[in-house]
């Protein structure tokens, strides 16, 4: 939660990653925690549509990105840069 700074682009586990630094006592610690902004395959609509092996019914949502903030990979070529 909070108001960030974008910080530099690196290439990470999911492509180009933008880093970010908490402006907040809410948020200080996200570029220590790597708190970033990135792209991710289960940011998708077949994701979505994949079934749950749990459940064997289909997800109906979006995966799980454990706190950073994820978007398509689509979306991510074309904001990040424009973030940074």
């Amino acid at each position: 939660l909070g108001m960030y700074l974008t910080g530099e682009i690196y290439n990470g586990g999911y492509g180009k990653t933008l880093r970010m630094y908490g402006l907040e006592k809410s948020n200080d610690r996200g570029y220590d925690r790597d708190i970033v902004l990135h792209g991710a395959w289960y940011v998708s609509e077949d994701f979505m549509k994949m079934i749950n092996p749990k459940t064997k019914e289909p997800y109906q949502r979006i995966g799980v990105s454990w706190g950073c903030p994820a978007v398509s990979t689509a979306v991510a070529k074309k904001i990040i840069p424009l973030l940074q």
